[in-house]
Formats: structure tokens, C-alpha cells, sequence
């Protein structure tokens, strides 16, 4: 019998094998990463675990469905070309399960550029020029973005104010680089009338770094340093960052079924493997198979989707 040249070439095969069309599978947020260059967006606790995305489909409309085939077994147990239904804004996102990783403050500030301003001062008549310290500096952005975070969470108006001396230092005076718009910032916030307090932004203590204390964006809240009686805060001592730990799907047991292509009968049929473990099996294969025995690289295909279907397949359709 002549050989499907369209279709695997294995006597034995699983979903991954038979994508549906436009759909794209990752096993692992690694995978994704390795394969798009970008980390897949935090899982959403609640929903079940998705690792394919479709392309292709509009998402303008937020009724509209879309059906998918993929493989399961029917009511009376017996493996079926199963449908499901999803909203479009399901089909095209992912619900990886892990978590997204941010890189570390020390791994941020290796990676930012040198810094080429001076700080020039007076130390008892001897003028001194140091170099500036990279990690007080932050662009216009970066600066009006945490202060944006402040405001927001605490409920008060928090300014990125750019300095142009040292704090508590009139004598001395900040050189920047005239082609690096990085400056150095302080955070200032209004706690009473007349009376604003500033926070310095960077540096191994300042607000950058304490909001970076689990990772670079990490998701975390702010909240005012409390006094010893635990209730009134205590402004002088600044804002608190508490990083947050978000859901990671590893308790979510529904996962979406991988959506195939129809199959072509002859030569694919559908068989249950281990009793609940669906593939497809090329018929015209098989009986080469049987006729001489399975090939060593096609026993490895086997053992390799027979692994790979049990570890990944659920029986049930998710409810999402």
C-alpha cells in the first residue's frame, strides 16, 4: 500500500501531531519563550490550563465562537473526533501554567548603560569630581511610571522630580551627560498641607530597588510604613512594597484539549491507548508493522507519543 506522504509517517501518533490549522502548541512557558522570544502573560487563576493559541482569528467581536475537533472518547467510551466550543478571546490567548519570570536587580543593573556624568563637590576647599552612580539613574519614564504606581495605590499625588545636587548638599552639583536623558529622581509626595515628604528613587535602598526586591516588575502593592502602634502611618519612613505571589495553575487539573485537523479515513482511525488515551493509528502502517515488525525509529515514535499523550491528555472537556 503506497505510503501518505501528507500525513506523519508513524504507525501511531498523538494530537500534537495533527494540529488543527492556524493552531500553535507549546508544552511549557520554556518552549514558548525559546519559540516566540517572549514570555507568555501570567496564568489567570480560574480558568483552565491552555497551552495553544489559534492565528488568524479576529477578535473584534466578543460573541463570536469558534469549534474546534479534537480527540476523546464519545459517552459510551469509545475514542471519538470530540467538538468543542470557545469564545474567540479564548482561542487566542494562553493560560500557561509557572509563572513569569523577572529578571533580578542585580541582573537589571548589570544590564543597564554605564553611566558617564560626574558629581563635582567642595570637601573642606579641595574640589572633588566622582563618577555617577548608574544605579541613581532612570529615564523620564521609568521615573513618571513608579510615581504613576504610587499615586494610584496609595490614593495620594506622588512627582518624579529630577534633582540637580545631591540631597542636603548645596555645595555640590550634578554633571550629566548631555546625551543620556537619565537623570537622578526623587519621589515626592504631599503628606500635609505645606509639608512634602521625597523618597530618593534609586541607589541599593531606594524605592526602585525595594520594589524590585523578588524580581524587576514583579507584581506587588504599596503601602505606608506603619508606627509601632501597627494602625497610623508612619510617612517619615516611606512607602512599604509588599511583593505579591501569583497563581501558577499548578493546582488547576482542566486543560483545554488540543484541537486536531479531520482525520483521513483510510488510512487514520482513532484507538484508545491505556483506556483513556486517545490516537491515531495509520492503518497502512500498522500492517506493514505487522508484516515485519516495527522499525527501531518507529518504536521510538511510539514510546515517544504514547509518553508524551499520557502525561498531557484529559478525558473531560473543560468547563470554561
Amino acid at each position: 500500500m503506497p505510503i501518505d506522504s501528507a500525513l506523519p509517517n508513524k504507525p501511531l501518533y498523538g494530537a500534537m501531531d495533527i494540529l488543527a490549522p492556524n493552531v500553535s502548541w507549546w508544552n511549557n512557558r520554556s518552549e514558548y519563550l525559546a519559540a516566540t522570544g517572549k514570555q507568555a502573560d501570567p496564568f489567570a487563576s480560574g480558568q483552565p490550563v491552555k497551552r495553544w493559541a489559534v492565528t488568524g482569528l479576529s477578535g473584534s467581536d466578543p460573541g463570536a465562537q469558534y469549534t474546534f475537533n479534537y480527540l476523546g472518547l464519545d459517552s459510551s467510551g469509545n475514542p471519538a473526533l470530540l467538538t468543542m466550543t470557545i469564545p474567540a478571546a479564548v482561542a487566542l490567548s494562553l493560560n500557561m501554567p509557572g509563572r513569569v519570570a523577572f529578571p533580578s536587580y542585580t541582573a537589571w543593573l548589570a544590564g543597564r548603560a554605564p553611566a558617564k556624568g560626574t558629581v563635582q563637590y567642595n570637601f573642606f576647599g579641595t574640589d572633588l569630581v566622582n563618577p555617577m552612580d548608574v544605579s541613581m539613574l532612570f529615564t523620564p519614564d521609568e521615573a513618571s511610571s513608579l510615581a504613576s504606581e504610587l499615586s494610584l495605590q496609595l490614593g495620594m499625588v506622588f512627582t518624579a522630580v529630577p534633582l540637580t545636587s545631591p540631597d542636603g548638599n548645596a555645595t555640590a552639583v550634578y554633571n550629566y551627560d548631555p546625551a543620556d536623558p537619565r537623570r537622578i529622581y526623587d519621589i515626592q509626595v504631599a503628606v500635609a498641607p505645606g509639608k512634602d515628604q521625597m523618597f530618593a528613587m534609586g541607589g541599593a535602598t531606594g524605592l526602585f530597588a525595594l520594589r524590585s526586591s523578588v524580581g524587576v516588575g514583579a507584581p506587588g502593592t504599596w503601602s505606608w510604613t506603619l508606627n509601632t502602634d501597627g494602625k497610623t502611618a508612619n510617612y517619615a519612613a516611606g512607602p512599604r512594597w509588599t511583593a505579591s505571589v501569583p497563581a501558577d495553575g499548578g493546582t488547576e487539573a482542566r486543560e483545554y484539549p488540543v484541537p486536531v485537523r479531520a482525520l483521513v479515513s483510510p488510512p487514520e482511525k482513532l484507538v484508545a491507548l491505556l483506556g483513556n488515551v486517545v490516537a491515531v493509528e495509520r492503518t497502512d502502517l500498522q500492517a506493514q508493522a505487522s508484516m515485519g515488525g516495527l522499525t527501531d525509529s518507529q518504536a521510538a515514535a511510539l514510546s515517544d507519543i504514547q509518553s508524551k499523550v499520557t502525561a498531557l491528555w484529559k478525558t473531560l472537556p473543560p468547563v470554561a
